[in-house]
Protein backbone atom coordinates (compact mmCIF):
# COMPACT_ATOMS: atom_id res chain seq x y z
CA UNK A 1 0.00 0.00 0.00
CA UNK A 2 1.31 3.45 -0.95
CA UNK A 3 2.71 5.44 2.03
CA UNK A 4 0.63 8.50 1.11
CA UNK A 5 -2.59 6.46 1.12
CA UNK A 6 -1.63 4.87 4.45
CA UNK A 7 -1.01 8.35 5.91
CA UNK A 8 -4.44 9.49 4.69
CA UNK A 9 -6.12 6.37 6.19
CA UNK A 10 -4.47 7.13 9.55
CA UNK A 11 -5.51 10.79 9.38
CA UNK A 12 -9.14 9.91 8.63
CA UNK A 13 -9.23 7.38 11.46
CA UNK A 14 -7.61 9.74 13.98
CA UNK A 15 -10.09 12.50 13.05
CA UNK A 16 -12.94 10.01 13.53
CA UNK A 17 -11.65 9.04 16.99
CA UNK A 18 -11.47 12.70 18.03
CA UNK A 19 -14.98 13.22 16.62
CA UNK A 20 -16.22 10.21 18.60
CA UNK A 21 -14.90 11.57 21.91
CA UNK A 22 -16.70 14.84 21.20
CA UNK A 23 -20.13 13.25 20.68
CA UNK A 24 -22.72 13.72 23.39
CA UNK A 25 -23.76 10.44 24.98
CA UNK A 26 -26.07 9.35 27.78
CA UNK A 27 -24.63 9.40 31.29
CA UNK A 28 -25.22 5.84 32.46
CA UNK A 29 -24.32 3.81 35.54
CA UNK A 30 -22.25 0.68 34.99
CA UNK A 31 -25.47 -1.39 34.84
CA UNK A 32 -26.53 0.80 31.86
CA UNK A 33 -29.26 2.59 33.87
CA UNK A 34 -29.67 6.34 33.31
CA UNK A 35 -27.98 8.36 36.06
CA UNK A 36 -30.17 10.85 37.89
CA UNK A 37 -29.73 13.68 40.38
CA UNK A 38 -32.62 13.79 42.84
CA UNK A 39 -34.77 11.99 40.29
CA UNK A 40 -33.91 14.30 37.37
CA UNK A 41 -32.15 12.70 34.39
CA UNK A 42 -28.48 13.72 34.03
CA UNK A 43 -28.13 15.44 30.63
CA UNK A 44 -26.08 13.87 27.86
CA UNK A 45 -22.40 14.75 27.94
CA UNK A 46 -19.27 14.35 25.84
CA UNK A 47 -15.94 12.96 27.03
CA UNK A 48 -13.99 16.17 26.52
CA UNK A 49 -13.22 18.29 29.55
CA UNK A 50 -9.56 19.32 29.59
CA UNK A 51 -8.63 18.17 26.03
CA UNK A 52 -5.58 16.39 27.48
CA UNK A 53 -6.89 13.09 26.10
CA UNK A 54 -7.59 14.53 22.64
CA UNK A 55 -4.19 16.20 22.49
CA UNK A 56 -2.41 12.98 23.47
CA UNK A 57 -3.90 10.75 20.77
CA UNK A 58 -1.34 9.03 18.61
CA UNK A 59 -2.00 6.82 15.61
CA UNK A 60 0.44 4.41 14.07
CA UNK A 61 0.79 1.07 12.41
CA UNK A 62 2.52 -1.42 14.69
CA UNK A 63 3.29 -5.14 14.60
CA UNK A 64 0.83 -7.49 16.27
CA UNK A 65 3.00 -9.55 18.61
CA UNK A 66 0.71 -12.59 18.41
CA UNK A 67 0.72 -13.09 14.64
CA UNK A 68 3.38 -10.69 13.33
CA UNK A 69 0.92 -8.85 11.06
CA UNK A 70 0.59 -5.08 10.97
CA UNK A 71 -2.17 -3.58 13.05
CA UNK A 72 -3.32 -0.09 13.93
CA UNK A 73 -2.89 1.64 17.28
CA UNK A 74 -4.84 4.76 18.11
CA UNK A 75 -4.89 6.37 21.52
CA UNK A 76 -2.71 8.04 24.10
CA UNK A 77 0.78 6.71 24.88
CA UNK A 78 0.40 3.39 26.67
CA UNK A 79 0.69 3.70 30.46
CA UNK A 80 0.07 7.48 30.48
CA UNK A 81 -2.65 9.10 32.61
CA UNK A 82 -4.65 9.69 29.43
CA UNK A 83 -4.31 6.02 28.48
CA UNK A 84 -5.88 4.96 31.79
CA UNK A 85 -8.62 7.57 31.36
CA UNK A 86 -9.38 6.36 27.82
CA UNK A 87 -9.54 2.77 29.10
CA UNK A 88 -12.25 3.66 31.61
CA UNK A 89 -14.14 5.79 29.08
CA UNK A 90 -14.24 2.84 26.67
CA UNK A 91 -14.88 0.07 29.22
CA UNK A 92 -16.60 1.84 32.10
CA UNK A 93 -15.93 1.51 35.81
CA UNK A 94 -17.68 -0.99 38.05
CA UNK A 95 -19.21 0.22 41.30
CA UNK A 96 -16.84 -0.20 44.20
CA UNK A 97 -18.65 0.87 47.34
CA UNK A 98 -16.29 2.84 49.54
CA UNK A 99 -13.53 3.12 46.91
CA UNK A 100 -13.75 6.68 45.65
CA UNK A 101 -11.96 7.69 42.45
CA UNK A 102 -8.89 9.96 42.83
CA UNK A 103 -9.78 13.31 44.39
CA UNK A 104 -7.53 15.52 42.27
CA UNK A 105 -8.58 13.88 38.98
CA UNK A 106 -12.27 14.49 39.71
CA UNK A 107 -11.55 18.01 40.98
CA UNK A 108 -9.68 18.81 37.74
CA UNK A 109 -12.55 17.33 35.70
CA UNK A 110 -15.19 19.35 37.60
CA UNK A 111 -13.15 22.55 37.18
CA UNK A 112 -12.78 21.94 33.44
CA UNK A 113 -16.33 20.76 32.72
CA UNK A 114 -18.66 23.74 32.23
CA UNK A 115 -22.29 23.67 33.24
CA UNK A 116 -22.19 21.27 36.18
CA UNK A 117 -24.99 22.25 38.53
CA UNK A 118 -26.68 20.60 41.47
CA UNK A 119 -30.42 20.38 41.97
CA UNK A 120 -32.60 20.10 45.03
CA UNK A 121 -35.28 17.40 45.45
CA UNK A 122 -37.75 19.50 43.45
CA UNK A 123 -35.33 19.77 40.53
CA UNK A 124 -34.45 23.43 41.12
CA UNK A 125 -30.85 24.53 40.67
CA UNK A 126 -29.07 25.19 43.94
CA UNK A 127 -25.74 26.61 44.93
CA UNK A 128 -23.29 23.92 46.04
CA UNK A 129 -19.65 24.39 46.92
CA UNK A 130 -17.03 23.02 44.55
CA UNK A 131 -15.83 20.59 47.24
CA UNK A 132 -19.37 19.27 47.75
CA UNK A 133 -19.85 18.82 44.01
CA UNK A 134 -16.54 16.93 43.74
CA UNK A 135 -17.53 14.68 46.65
CA UNK A 136 -20.97 13.94 45.20
CA UNK A 137 -19.51 12.98 41.83
CA UNK A 138 -16.86 10.76 43.44
CA UNK A 139 -19.52 9.12 45.62
CA UNK A 140 -21.77 8.51 42.61
CA UNK A 141 -18.91 6.88 40.68
CA UNK A 142 -18.02 4.70 43.69
CA UNK A 143 -21.65 3.67 44.32
CA UNK A 144 -22.90 3.23 40.75
CA UNK A 145 -19.82 3.18 38.53
CA UNK A 146 -20.31 4.39 34.99
CA UNK A 147 -20.93 2.67 31.69
CA UNK A 148 -18.30 2.56 29.00
CA UNK A 149 -19.01 3.94 25.57
CA UNK A 150 -17.72 2.35 22.34
CA UNK A 151 -15.70 5.35 21.13
CA UNK A 152 -13.41 3.21 18.98
CA UNK A 153 -16.31 1.37 17.32
CA UNK A 154 -18.10 4.65 16.61
CA UNK A 155 -14.88 6.01 15.09
CA UNK A 156 -14.51 2.94 12.86
CA UNK A 157 -18.14 3.28 11.72
CA UNK A 158 -17.46 6.91 10.78
CA UNK A 159 -14.04 6.37 9.18
CA UNK A 160 -14.73 3.32 7.03
CA UNK A 161 -17.27 4.91 4.64
CA UNK A 162 -15.07 8.01 4.37
CA UNK A 163 -12.01 5.90 3.52
CA UNK A 164 -14.04 3.98 0.93
CA UNK A 165 -15.43 7.19 -0.63
CA UNK A 166 -12.16 9.13 -0.67
CA UNK A 167 -9.57 6.40 -1.20
CA UNK A 168 -11.43 3.44 -2.67
CA UNK A 169 -12.20 -0.17 -1.82
CA UNK A 170 -8.55 -1.27 -1.74
CA UNK A 171 -7.75 1.28 1.00
CA UNK A 172 -10.90 0.30 2.91
CA UNK A 173 -9.92 -3.37 2.76
CA UNK A 174 -6.42 -2.50 3.97
CA UNK A 175 -7.97 -0.57 6.90
CA UNK A 176 -10.23 -3.55 7.71
CA UNK A 177 -7.16 -5.81 7.67
CA UNK A 178 -5.38 -3.55 10.13
CA UNK A 179 -8.43 -3.64 12.40
CA UNK A 180 -8.67 -7.44 12.19
CA UNK A 181 -5.14 -7.77 13.55
CA UNK A 182 -5.81 -5.83 16.76
CA UNK A 183 -5.10 -7.96 19.85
Amino acid sequence: MDEQIIAEILKIYKDAVIWSYGQRRPVLAYDRQQKTINGARVPNSNAIATKKLINSIQIQIVQNFENGNPTIYVGPPEGSEEWFYSYFLENGRKPSIGKLPPLQKIRDWVNAKPGLYSRDRKGRFKKVSQDSRVYLIRKSIADYGFAGYPFQQKAIEKALPQITDELGDLAANYFRGLLNNIN
